[in-house]
């Protein structure tokens, strides 16, 4: 046999091995999705889909008669039993004649849900507080009841308007397990009551002192916890106790840090940034869902979820002194329905005084003309300032007489780019320095909290945050203290 005889045999078993070990991977992915997908005993199913689809359902009895039901089949009748309230409850679904893989196909015919011809109504279910009231002995039928469940309901008026409503209700439920799905075959609802309300906002007492918005000089906005630095963290920190400023507002947003399930490595990355300012004796003020991703009722449940993470991975933190629930809500007016935007506020502001009771809480508005929303649920009245044409006291006073009672006032954002475009004549950090220090000097004769925007200047303005028009994103890239260059101005 010649050599090259020899090396194309080998090649060929080669070859071959390859093609059968390929083939034998596929059989054996394809083998445990359908192993995952109907067995009710898989041993393959990931913790982190046990976790995801358990958030909004608690057990308080899950066995019947000695039968124990197991994790998995609780969460498979979680998620049915979920995505048949959603279905139910979804206007949409309704009208159109919709199907669901959850729901029996006459169980819309006999359970005419909220209907009413001057308005159109959704819901959504944020708890479930489930019982197993019996189940059959081949284990495809099952009762079910739901204590207290908490739903909130967006109601559209034909005639003009928009209305939004927190109830509790008890079901009763039959489902069946059809091609190995569970479905919804009967329901009783109970009259609907309204929840517990939740703790209202308490005095804030807190000495925040001087303030200054913060992203590192490399990767601000939607970078900075992508790319995140724990050196530069370290660095920052001291940098910013050298200049003199007690505390610093900074930003969670809601996609980039994993959204209804923030990530691990945010969450890590997230306690080091607060224990870092902790360490040099700077207060917090972290500024939650920044960059949302809408305002409907569907997304509540994620909303809340991703919020109680981020309260319980900062709530032993003294140093985080004040909540921010939202940035400039008053412009997602301009892209959203202003009842949804609001009505959203509302129920993060409740949301985190069930985490947090003690918390203090704001919301920074774009405009002080808008500062005066929502001012029963906060504790700080937040707003910013940037309006050439309205001068510093004029803002206080149009808050002022806007708001009721005596709640202190937070001005989170104020500042002045030094960008002067074409007019290369003018001393752009000279007018910067000038606007800033008189700024404060009012605030600090009124009494008034304040944060600086910012600590750094930019090389980069993202069109994903300021749009494409450059005389709005050149300006914003030279707002900072400190240069591109790492100069302090």
């Amino acid at each position: 046999m010649t050599k090259g005889h020899l090396l194309y045999r080998m090649l060929r078993y080669v070859t071959l091995t390859a093609a059968i070990l390929l083939l034998l991977i596929i059989c054996a992915r394809v083998l445990g999705h359908f192993e995952s997908q109907y067995s009710s005993d898989s041993q393959h199913i990931d913790a982190s889909y046990f976790e995801k689809s358990m958030d909004h359902c608690t057990w308080e009895v899950d066995s019947y008669q000695g039968f124990q039901l197991s994790r998995y089949q609780k969460n498979e009748i979680n998620k049915a039993y979920v995505s048949a309230l959603d279905f139910l409850y979804t206007r949409k679904a309704r009208t159109l004649g919709l199907e669901s893989e959850h729901v029996q196909d006459d169980l819309l015919e006999r359970c005419p849900f909220l209907e009413n011809e001057s308005v159109d109504i959704d819901g959504v279910h944020l708890s479930h507080n489930l019982s197993l009231l019996f189940i059959s002995d081949d284990k495809n039928l099952i009762s079910l009841s739901d204590k207290g469940a908490l739903l909130k309901t967006r109601t559209s008026y034909k005639a003009g308007g928009i209305s939004f409503h927190d109830v509790s209700r008890d079901y009763e439920v039959v489902m069946r397990l059809t091609d190995g799905r569970w479905k919804m075959t009967n329901i009783r609802i109970s009259k609907e009551r309204s929840p517990i309300k939740s703790k209202s906002s308490t005095a804030f007492d807190s000495d925040l002192g001087p303030g200054i918005n913060y992203y590192p000089a490399e990767n601000p906005w939607r970078l900075f916890w992508a790319e995140y630095d724990s050196s530069t963290t370290v660095s920052d920190m001291r940098l910013i106790k050298e200049l003199g400023y007690k505390h610093i507002r900074f930003f969670i947003p809601f996609e980039e840090t994993g959204g209804a399930s923030p990530t691990d490595i945010f969450l890590e990355n997230l306690q080091h940034f607060v224990s870092t300012a902790r360490a040099e004796g700077i207060h917090l003020v972290p500024t939650l869902f920044d960059f949302p991703v809408g305002f409907s009722l569907d997304k509540y449940r994620d909303y809340a979820q991703h919020l109680h993470v981020i309260c319980t991975a900062l709530g032993g933190f003294d140093n985080i002194v004040l909540w921010d629930l939202k940035n400039e809500p008053d412009i997602d007016f301009n892209y959203h329905k202003k009842e949804d935007v609001l009505a959203f506020l509302q129920f993060a502001a409740l949301q985190l005084r069930d985490c947090l009771p003690d918390a203090a809480l704001t919301i920074s508005w774009a405009h002080p003309a808008e500062a005066h929303q929502l001012q029963e649920y906060v504790d700080v009245i937040s707003y910013h300032h940037y309006d050439p044409n309205l001068s510093v006291q004029e803002g206080i006073e149009l808050v002022k007489s806007s708001v009721k009672g005596e709640k202190p006032l937070y001005v989170s954002e104020f500042g002045k780019s030094s960008f002067t475009g074409l007019a290369f004549w003018r001393d752009g950090i000279a007018q910067q320095k000038q606007h800033n220090t008189s700024f404060i000097t009012v605030m600090e004769a009124e009494n008034i909290h304040y944060a600086l925007w910012c600590l750094y200047d930019y090389e980069v303005a993202p069109t994903n945050v300021f749009g494409i028009k450059p005389w709005i994103r050149f300006p914003q890239k030279y707002f900072g203290l400190v240069d591109t260059s790492g100069t302090l101005k």
